[in-house]
């Protein structure tokens, strides 16, 4: 076991070294040695943790908590509205199938729980930590990020399609709506992210 959990922690280590690597290069080339010396520092040298990435979302393209939430981004809103509900039904769902299993981290099931055949691919043990995954980028999604690339981004997440797939097996009905929802959107979303119009 201890092995097993030293052997996690240098994968992890391993995993956030490029990340950290990048950032220690950014903060060295723009703050301690800046490649135009006579020009102000900005003001990302002065944050600590000083992370490029998240600078240049914050200055340039107006990303942080709840500042995407004007009036004027209704219509990106409602862009994303599918996959979100799609999101928190999907999330809701394995939630409320078994809530002791998520509030616990798996370490516990509820009692006598009997899940039928097609229920398991989705609401079996193996998608917890993708659940929480999804739960996570739902939330970053919805109050951090611009929301209309929403659906873009969720094309990586595989429990999105692990639920819509649950949803279709169970009627004709359901199935013609999240088909038609993701072929739908895939052919509008090719000719407006070609275009430059959200959700690019």
């Amino acid at each position: 076991m201890v092995v097993r959990a030293v052997a996690a922690a240098g994968l992890v280590a391993v995993s956030v070294l490029g990340f950290v690597g990048f950032q220690i290069y950014g903060y060295r080339t723009h703050c301690l040695q800046p490649l135009y010396p006579n020009n102000p520092l900005r003001a990302y040298c002065d944050g600590l943790p000083a992370t490029v990435y998240g600078f240049v979302q914050a200055e340039y393209w107006d990303v942080g908590f709840l500042r995407y939430y004007t009036w004027s981004q209704i219509p990106n809103f409602l862009l994303a509205a599918p996959m979100i509900v799609l999101s928190i039904a999907g999330i809701y769902t394995y939630a409320a199938h078994d809530p002791v299993r998520l509030a616990t981290l798996g370490w516990k099931r509820r009692p006598s729980l009997q899940t039928a055949f097609l229920d398991t691919a989705f609401l079996g043990n193996g998608l917890l930590p993708h659940i929480y995954l999804w739960v996570l980028l739902l939330a970053v999604a919805t109050t951090t990020m611009h929301v209309q690339v929403i659906t873009r981004m969720f094309s990586a997440v595989p429990a999105v399609f692990w639920f819509a797939a649950h949803l279709a097996s169970k009627d004709r009905f359901t199935q013609c709506i999240v088909t038609g929802y993701f072929v739908g959107y895939g052919l509008v979303g090719v000719v407006l992210f070609s275009n430059f119009f959200p959700p690019a």
